[in-house]
């Protein structure tokens, strides 16, 4: 199992800011860090011909759902897109590919050269953002 890898949920709507994000990952991936891509069934053919020129692994976004048996496929595609994504995008995990994965919006890009210890600490364990939300308790707590 990898310890860190790049990871996008994405549908053909978006495949022209798919391909500035793999550009962008392709210029500036200095570890060269796996980036990973799951999209619609219907999808697949057509992502890897727009990204054949980049070192990406772009798979049917179902093997995702295939890993947790307890999801129920037919309710997730009732549900919005969005919404879908984002189950989709916590469920990656499920597949065993990589202890850690930071998840990309397609229209998202990379402007500058980044390593793994970008994200990673010396001890393997992922940076991440946490805040107080003060605002947000204080907001409720005038508003009861």
């Amino acid at each position: 199992m990898l310890n860190f890898v790049l990871y996008c949920c994405t549908f053909r709507k978006d495949l022209l800011r798919t391909v500035k994000l793999a550009e962008s990952i392709h210029k500036h991936n200095k570890n060269k860090i796996p980036f990973y891509i799951s999209v619609p069934a219907d999808d697949v053919e057509l992502f890897k011909k727009y990204l054949k020129e980049f070192d990406v692994i772009i798979f049917d976004e179902k093997d995702i759902f295939v890993a947790n048996p307890k999801l129920n496929i037919q309710q997730l595609y009732e549900i919005r897109g969005g919404l879908r994504q984002q189950v989709i995008k916590s469920e990656f995990w499920r597949l065993g590919i990589s202890e850690n994965y930071l998840v990309l919006d397609s229209d998202c890009i990379f402007i500058k050269d980044f390593l793994r210890s970008d994200f990673l600490a010396a001890d393997g364990n992922p940076y991440t953002v946490i805040y107080q939300n003060k605002e947000f308790f204080q907001f409720i707590l005038t508003n009861e």
